[in-house]
C-alpha cells in the first residue's frame, strides 16, 4: 500500500498532518465512546442541516482525530499535550478553504456502496 501525497492541516500557525480513514474513524468512536453508527449520524447531520446541522464538537473532534491518525500514518510524533480542546482553541483560525478541504477528505473516506450490493437491493425491491 502506497502512503498518499500528505495533506496538512494548519492550526495556530503550525501544520499538522492529517489522515482519514478507518483507524481515524476508531480513534473517533473511542474518543466520544461511541458506536460506528452514532459517528454515521454525526456524519450525516453535518452533511444534512434538516437533520439538525454540524455540532461544532462534533466537528472538533473529528479534526482531532484526523490529525492524531495523520501523525500516526506518517510516522511523526504528535506534539505533547495537544489534544481535541487545543483544536477547539484554534478552530476560528481555519479557513473556509481549509475546512472545505478537510470536509472533502472526509467524505472521500467515507465507505463507497458496492455496485453489485446496490443491484441487489433495487433487485429485491421488485
Amino acid at each position: 500500500m502506497a502512503l498518499e501525497e500528505k495533506k496538512t492541516l494548519k492550526l495556530n500557525g503550525v501544520k499538522h498532518p492529517i489522515f482519514m480513514g478507518i483507524n481515524t474513524t476508531a480513534l473517533y468512536c473511542e474518543l466520544r465512546n461511541c458506536t460506528l453508527q452514532q459517528y454515521y449520524n454525526d456524519i450525516l447531520n453535518m452533511a444534512e442541516p434538516e437533520r439538525g446541522g454540524a455540532n461544532p464538537g462534533t466537528i472538533r473532534d473529528l479534526i482531532f482525530c484526523a490529525i492524531k491518525d495523520g501523525y500516526r500514518k506518517h510516522k511523526e510524533d504528535m506534539p505533547e499535550g495537544f489534544d481535541n480542546y487545543e483544536v477547539g482553541d484554534h478552530m476560528d483560525d481555519i479557513s473556509k478553504k481549509d475546512i472545505t478541504a478537510f470536509l472533502v477528505l472526509l467524505v472521500a473516506s467515507l465507505p463507497k456502496a458496492d455496485p453489485d450490493e446496490k443491484k441487489k437491493a433495487v433487485t429485491a425491491k421488485k
